[in-house]
């Protein structure tokens, strides 16, 4: 048996950064319990379905592009079917919305609770980001 460096919880942070960063928003929907909460500071989403058309939204110009890179992650509580993990996000994001010329990167704190389906996956009941800064860089 091969014993992992990490708790296997936190594999859903690498799983829905690999969903987001690769444009599917389905499979980073699959990430949320259907009742989960999806807070980015102030913006809250509350379900699957909700974080599914959220994430359709905002993928839905080809041209954006992010990169998610997670520093610092911690299981910091685990029952047999719940975990709470905690995380620094870095964010690069290319939005041509927000702008043509400037990269955004974003760092923040997430705090998760997760949950287990019937499966035995994990899932996002609540995905809280609390952004530290954000800066635009420059093309």
């Amino acid at each position: 048996m091969t014993t992992l460096p990490y708790p296997r919880s936190l594999e859903l942070l690498y799983r829905f950064s690999e969903a987001v960063d690769g444009r599917r928003p389905e499979a980073t929907a699959a990430c949320f319990t259907v009742d989960a909460i999806f807070q980015r500071d102030a913006n809250r989403t509350v379900g699957s379905a909700d974080i599914l058309a959220f994430y359709r939204e905002r993928m839905a110009d080809p041209r954006r592009k992010t990169t998610h890179i997670w520093s610092n992650a911690a299981e910091i509580e685990r029952g047999d079917d719940t975990a709470v993990v905690t995380a620094v996000l870095t964010n690069y994001a290319f939005e041509p919305a927000v702008s043509e010329s400037d990269l955004q990167m974003r760092v923040g704190r997430v705090r998760c609770l997760l949950k287990r389906n019937a499966a035995g996956e994990w899932q996002f009941a609540e995905h809280l980001y609390e952004n530290a800064f954000a800066i635009k860089l420059p093309f």
